[in-house]
């Protein structure tokens, strides 16, 4: 608006400085006097108020319509630049909480990703427990497996038989023999009843016998048994032939081993049969395969 009005102005005085540049107008001489007189010059009005040579805006009065429109224009604009200061500091202010919002969030990815790296190790370690569980579990069951298979095969040995022939207070020849039984099985086992019968001949429908008996319910422990004995009659013929070597002394054995199991409630039959034959310095057990000459009762 200032700049037109400027341009205005200049327009206005424009003809004021053509004028001065063409010079002054001639005059006009009346017929008579032009020999004598001559034309006066007219007066130079540049510089003066009426026409001056730079126009002095600032002296310019406003009317109040300008004066309206001017600060309508500068309130227009104070609108626009608080308006535009405004919606920068929004946008910077939004622009700092999303960088706060963004800060946040990767600081709250690196826990989260910190903590499922945590429960990732938890989960493996978590495995490797339960694998190692599994293969104790496997070993267990293993060798549970081989402990019921070993307690369906326990069973009772006897053997270790010795002997020596000796002569009682009054004089009648004897026999002492003694044997072992023992349980060769890694777990503990009982005999009910059982016993081991022993019998020798003393001649025609004669017999001399001896009866065994394991105190009842008799507890056998792994690879543990005593030393027992028992004492038979004998001929004197039979000492004689014994002590010179020409004939064994034989015992008849019927055994009945009958136990209970470890893990079990059931008895489990055994027995055997056989004949010891007795030489000087050496004893031999021959178990028979069926009970061809029983014990006599």
């Amino acid at each position: 608006m200032r700049k037109l009005l400027i341009g205005c102005v200049l327009l206005a005085v424009s003809p004021l400085f053509w004028q001065q540049v063409r010079g002054q107008s001639p005059s006009i001489v009346s017929g008579k006097n032009t020999s004598n007189s001559t034309s006066q010059p007219t007066t130079d009005q540049r510089g003066t108020k009426d026409s001056p040579l730079v126009v002095d805006t600032q002296g310019h009065k406003e009317t109040s319509a300008e004066a309206e429109e001017k600060a309508k224009e500068k309130e227009d604009k104070y609108s626009v630049d608080t308006w535009t200061l405004r919606w920068a500091a929004i946008t910077a202010s939004a622009t700092v909480i999303l960088m706060f919002v963004g800060i946040g969030g990767v600081v709250y990815a690196r826990k989260t990703l910190k903590v499922i790296g945590g429960q990732l190790t938890e989960i493996r370690s978590s495995g490797t427990q339960m694998d190692t569980m599994l293969n104790h579990a496997g070993i267990q069951a293993e060798a549970l497996k081989k402990q019921t298979d070993l307690m369906g095969q326990q069973w009772v040995d006897y053997g270790q038989w010795e002997h020596e022939c000796f002569a009682d207070e009054g004089g009648k020849p004897k026999i002492r023999i003694g044997f072992v039984v023992v349980n060769r099985t890694p777990y503990p086992l009982s005999l009910p009843t059982a016993s081991i019968k022993f019998s020798t001949s003393l001649g025609r429908n004669s017999h001399s016998v001896c009866l065994f008996r394991f105190r009842r319910d008799c507890r056998l422990l792994p690879n543990k048994g005593p030393v027992d004995y028992v004492e038979l009659e004998i001929l004197k013929s039979d000492w004689q032939f014994w002590e010179s070597g020409d004939a064994p002394i034989k015992v008849l054995v019927e055994g009945d081993l009958s136990f209970v199991g470890a893990g079990s409630s059931s008895l489990q039959e055994q027995t055997f049969y056989g004949t010891l034959f007795c030489t000087k310095g050496k004893t031999r057990f021959e178990e028979e395969t069926r009970h061809q000459e029983q014990c006599p009762t």
